[in-house]
């Protein structure tokens, strides 16, 4: 199965029917940012990127959320692309939170944006005020495989770049089997999980290679969604999304 797949315009997605009041004021902060600083060094994660999928192929799934994740690329030396989102939320009207940690969230009313950092970095990464943001598991290869999507979101339309449906998937099952996940965050994940498996499961696995580091993620996610497990319930056709499941995690 060849995996790779590109998309040199954005594709229309129309997240307006499955936005509540929170969600589209956290979608006004990413247009902000996107207007003015670029999405050349960020792209779209967690529970908007679920989203974006589910309703790019007409499924209401099981999913809302308010919060817009966005995942900073900061490799290969650039920390200050981090701390530029950063500044740009606080200086837009975002207060800036910490967690007792020390990892930073930005609310403004409703709104809620969370900054994400790549997994394997050497080094926390600072975000402003002296935090730092969280290092999500599979988000390096989200951002190598992200793709540019026009997303509707009230009136206005803000072009983003937004994980492939593989990668996705890939980034959600890294998610339900981080060691750091609470049991309610790892339910949420598996999911997600469940619910892109079933849209691919429709789609096709499409035309990017799987590593073998996907499939042992894919693997592990898996083994945790037993028969009895709710994530089950997210989706129509489990059966198709277990197929697509054990079809990306054969190691070959």
């Amino acid at each position: 199965m060849n995996l790779e797949h590109t998309s040199p315009e954005p594709r229309d997605v129309d997240l307006r029917p499955f936005l509540t009041e929170a969600a589209v004021e956290s979608w006004a902060g990413v247009d902000a940012l996107a207007a003015s600083l670029g999405i050349e060094h960020w792209a779209i994660a967690g529970g908007q990127m679920v989203m974006i999928h589910l309703a790019e192929h007409r499924d209401s799934g099981h999913r809302s959320t308010a919060d817009a994740d966005i995942v900073v690329d900061v490799r290969a030396g650039k920390l200050e692309a981090m701390a530029e989102v950063a500044v740009f939320l606080k200086d837009s009207g975002f207060t800036v939170e910490f967690s007792p940690e020390g990892v930073t969230k930005f609310t403004r009313g409703t709104a809620r944006i969370d900054l994400l950092a790549p997994e394997g970095l050497r080094s926390q990464v600072p975000t402003v005020d002296g935090g730092r943001a969280i290092a999500a598991p599979g988000t390096t290869q989200a951002l190598q495989r992200a793709e540019l999507v026009a997303v509707t979101w009230s009136d206005q339309t803000t072009v983003v770049r937004c994980p492939t449906l593989f990668s996705a998937l890939v980034a959600k099952a890294a998610a339900a089997t981080g060691t750091n996940e609470s049991a309610s965050r790892r339910q949420r994940h598996l999911d997600d999980v469940v619910a892109l498996a079933a849209i691919m499961a429709v789609t096709g696995p499409g035309d990017e290679q799987p590593s073998k580091k996907d499939r042992t993620r894919i693997r592990s996610a898996a083994a945790l969604l037993t028969p009895g497990n709710m994530a089950w319930s997210a989706t129509n056709a489990p059966e198709a999304a277990e197929a697509i499941l054990a079809e990306l995690a054969d190691n070959r």
